[in-house]
């Protein structure tokens, strides 16, 4: 009968500590992969120190995208006057997925 009692309350335990596990709004599924991909620009939206993107490239894929000047380093000459909706550039950077939606961090951008 004590052991019957010792393993309920183990399972109770467990499950109340598996219950009680937070899981973030935001997960982060991964980082994919590094790539070079050509992008179309859907929309740009400016930020403090860069812009956020919404981006396409010739798979029909869409990201939403960083593009910052920390991200691309002080040696960059990119000209962020080129981020205009419907412009086209190539990218590359680190693909990952934020709660399934593909994200893209550019580290080097030149416009086409």
């Amino acid at each position: 009968m004590k052991s019957l009692v010792k393993l309920l309350l183990v399972s109770l335990g467990l499950l109340f500590a598996a219950a009680c596990q937070t899981t973030s709004p935001n997960p982060i599924d991964g980082i994919v992969d590094l790539q070079e991909i050509e992008v179309e620009i859907l929309a740009v939206k400016p930020e403090k120190d860069g812009n956020t993107l919404v981006v396409r490239d010739d798979s029909g894929n869409t990201y939403n995208a960083v593009i910052s000047i920390p991200n691309l380093g002080p040696e960059s000459d990119f000209d962020f006057d080129h981020l205009k909706v419907g412009n086209r550039m190539i990218v590359t950077g680190e693909t990952w997925s934020l709660a399934g939606d593909p994200q893209l961090t550019i580290r080097d951008a030149k416009a086409v």
